[in-house]
């Protein structure tokens, strides 16, 4: 089985420190808040203040971000509620997998493991990864290649420490590295159903504004600091959400519609639409190898984009070239806008009602149709044309593609000719692909 991998963000922590607003005020019981002349508010960095979870763990707001998602979540990616509500519970269910360990949290997450039990060792790994960065930078050299040299590592050992195993499959396709693992860890399996962390369709942007809107609700309506910090917590776990943003690789991939092989699953073949509705993780195959080989490329290349106003011009790069110094542009409109987002939390809070703020942090994100008007921008290798995923050829050129479970249908627009690739073996899909 073929699976995406994404890398988290873990730069975020030691790169983006934005500030996050603590009140000291003397609150009242629950149901209404003491007034004193004492009240005292500091702005605290959001390295220097630690949360406490209620399963123990005592993390800081980069920490929250950096695991949302990616190592702790659901099968139910939160974008496909049907309803507000049903994604707001989706939402507190995955945050509970990081929240939780008393046995009350999602029963799929659990059964990899507990997060009371696995973040330490995944905090040390990150602060393996922090301190290669850091190295990096000291030396004038890009993170990147620390990447690069570090291969697969970090994602085995996130694998291992949500449950999985460590085991890996050697597959290479044209020199390239496609990890597969014997037992695929909560890591893993997340990976492969991660549209709530890509721009197209909204998926980012609705499991961000799913989460914020629960933070602000909480956060007026504040009779504690806990309740306050609760806020914060739920947060922070959702503007993972709004970082993916800022990663290239996620801004134009068409990440749900390459997995089902189709912008509709409805009208997959049936074979692959029984398949999906059985085991929608274990029947990927092709289209999250598509998926992956794009997010990789727009990473490594770089996209330039507007932000929604129009008042910014930037190219910005992810995953393992986001700390790159060609990178610091990007960086520091995503920390504006983290803090933005902070802010609103925080004035709900001090105003006792939920802050509207408008399109502000819209507005502030990069503009994903601004990427293919660029013309410095390489073509996208896939996209949704008129509700059909086309792939790139030489010069201009386009053809419609369907992905099925083990074949690919190709086929150009207004012709009857119909060409069917049948990859049973990988070392055909890379050329294909390219």
């Amino acid at each position: 089985m073929i699976l995406i991998i994404t890398v988290i963000i873990l730069v975020i922590t030691i790169i983006l420190i934005p500030v996050i607003i603590i009140t000291t005020r003397k609150h009242g019981k629950k149901g209404g808040r003491k007034k004193d002349n004492d009240t005292k508010v500091e702005k605290i960095p959001t390295d220097e203040y630690r949360f406490v979870m209620d399963n123990g763990l005592n993390l800081r707001y980069g920490e929250i971000l950096a695991l949302a998602g990616d190592i702790y979540g659901t099968d139910k990616p939160i974008c496909d509620g049907e309803t507000e509500k049903e994604k707001e519970d989706r939402f507190i269910d995955a945050f509970n997998t990081l929240n939780k360990s008393d046995g009350t949290e999602n029963a799929w997450s659990r059964k990899f493991g507990e997060s009371s039990k696995e973040v330490p060792d995944i905090l040390k790994q990150i602060n393996i990864e922090i301190d290669g960065i850091k190295d990096y930078l000291n030396k004038g050299k890009d993170p990147s290649v620390f990447y690069e040299k570090s291969g697969n590592d970090f994602d085995v050992v996130y694998n291992q420490d949500t449950g999985g195993g460590t085991k890996v499959i050697p597959k290479k396709i044209k020199g390239v590295q496609i990890l597969d693992l014997l037992k695929k860890g909560r890591y893993m399996q997340l990976a492969t159903l991660n549209w709530d962390h890509f721009v197209q369709n909204g998926g980012a942007w609705s499991a961000y504004t799913t989460g914020h809107n629960i933070a602000k609700r909480i956060a007026s309506k504040a009779a504690t600091r806990d309740d306050l910090e609760l806020a914060y917590k739920y947060n922070a776990f959702a503007s993972h959400f709004l970082s993916d943003y800022f990663a290239s690789g996620h801004l134009r991939t068409p990440r749900k519609a390459l997995h089902y092989g189709h912008p509709h699953p409805e009208n997959m073949k049936l074979s692959d639409k029984i398949l999906y509705k059985i085991n929608p993780i274990s029947s990927s195959t092709l289209g999250d190898l598509m998926s992956r080989l794009m997010h990789d490329e727009d990473n490594k290349k770089g996209l330039w984009v507007k932000t929604r106003d129009g008042c910014n011009q930037f190219k910005t790069f992810g995953d393992g070239h986001y700390a790159n110094n060609e990178n610091r542009e990007s960086r520091e409109q995503q920390r504006k806008v983290l803090q933005e987002s902070i802010l609103e939390v925080w004035k709900s809070f001090i105003g006792e009602k939920i802050y509207d703020g408008g399109d502000t942090i819209w507005n502030m994100l990069p503009d994903p149709g601004s990427v293919d008007k660029d013309k410095r921008n390489h073509p996208a290798m896939f996209q949704l044309d008129n509700g059909l995923i086309t792939k790139r050829k030489k010069g201009d050129k386009r053809t419609v593609v369907i992905v099925q479970t083990e074949t690919i249908l190709e086929f150009e627009v207004g012709s009857n000719k119909v060409s069917t690739v049948v990859l049973d073996n990988e070392k055909m899909f890379y050329p294909y692909v390219h």
